[in-house]
């Protein structure tokens, strides 16, 4: 509820639930009122919002305005598909006219570029709408490459984002492995049964050896997703080893004083790493393919980073045609190198 609509008379506003003389009628789906109001997928507290009313005036003259002055960096438009284009075009207008590098990403769970929604082919990416999106497809072909062992699912959305993104999308991708709306991706990686009964989830919880094995894969997991086109999104806790199936559990608090340490330690290095401009807009080609193993190349300039992901059960012998220094484990320069199993690694020049 809102002070627009204002149903639980918890405002002292005059909302469109209240009176039909309201100010924000207009903004709302009456069929008949005051009961009868369409509402988001059938939630009574979320009232449909009308898009050709006023209340896009109030948006796009006052909340984007307000909230771009007091500091922030852009908007995300949850659930994009069900705004129209037209309003989309508004909202980029609204947030570049106060910060041309103000950024608008849309929560979108297929390929951005070839989006149909509703019937309707959508206009991301023609220059006019959207900078990013969440990159959901990506998010899923790593979990499948580390749930499964196979990198075909990996390999095979990372040629198609690159082929159909425009450059600039893709490198400002918003590579996402944990969500308020998924299972943590310890959970995920870590536990191999699903869980889809709320009632068990508040009880559910991961063992020793569950949780080390989470661990260990969303440390492969998040090298791929912070060296990979696009950027890094750490949903918080992860980065502490929270773990937790959907919604409310997926939002447990962060564990302060609880952390886990020697993850928060990888993050810092990962993070650092990450701060490489070769990672920004750098080019992006797989150098190697197999069911277990993947290895890609980032390039700037001169600059060159080689990653590697193994899911193989033992370690695996790789020759580099040039030296190359490995960045997590910190070993010595070297054209050869040992891949242990069930890794991942980044090798700098």
């Amino acid at each position: 509820d809102s002070l627009y609509f204002n149903k639980y008379g918890t405002y002292s506003s005059c909302g469109a639930y209240n009176s039909p003389s309201s100010p924000y009628l207009s903004w709302y789906y009456f069929n008949n009122y005051p009961e009868d109001y369409e509402s988001w997928w059938g939630f009574k507290s979320l009232p449909k919002l009308n898009p050709y009313s006023g209340f896009r005036k109030f948006v796009l003259e006052e909340v984007i305005p307000k909230y771009m002055r007091l500091g922030f960096s852009g908007v995300r438009l949850d659930v994009v598909d069900e705004i129209p284009d037209e309003f989309v075009k508004d909202i980029r207008a609204a947030v570049k006219n106060e910060d041309e590098d103000g950024a608008v990403i849309g929560e979108v769970w297929e390929d951005a570029t070839n989006k149909i929604a509703y019937g309707v082919r959508r206009k991301y990416f023609l220059g006019k709408e959207l900078d990013s999106v969440m990159n959901y497809p990506l998010k899923n072909a790593i979990i499948d490459f580390l749930l499964h062992a196979d990198s075909t699912s990996f390999v095979k959305v990372a040629r198609e984002q690159i082929n159909n993104y425009p450059k600039a999308s893709l490198d400002v991708l918003m590579n996402v492995l944990s969500t308020h709306d998924t299972s943590r991706l310890i959970t995920v990686l870590g536990r191999s049964r699903v869980i889809v009964d709320k009632d068990l989830m508040k009880d559910e919880t991961l063992d020793e050896e569950e949780y080390a094995k989470g661990k260990n894969l969303a440390k492969i997991a998040y090298v791929l997703a912070y060296t990979a086109y696009g950027v890094p999104s750490l949903y918080y806790g992860d980065e502490a080893g929270v773990y937790g199936d959907l919604d409310p559990y997926n939002r447990l608090c962060y564990p302060w004083g609880k952390e886990d340490k020697e993850l928060l330690e990888f993050f810092r290095k990962l993070g650092e790493i990450r701060k490489n401009e070769v990672f920004k807009t750098g080019t992006f080609r797989f150098i190697h393919t197999d069911e277990k193993v993947v290895i890609f190349e980032r390039k700037f300039k001169n600059k060159s980073v080689v990653i590697a992901a193994s899911r193989e059960n033992a370690d695996v012998k790789l020759k580099f045609s040039r030296p190359l220094k490995p960045m997590l484990s910190g070993g010595e320069k070297s054209e050869t190198h040992v891949l242990k199993s069930d890794s991942a690694e980044i090798y700098f020049e």
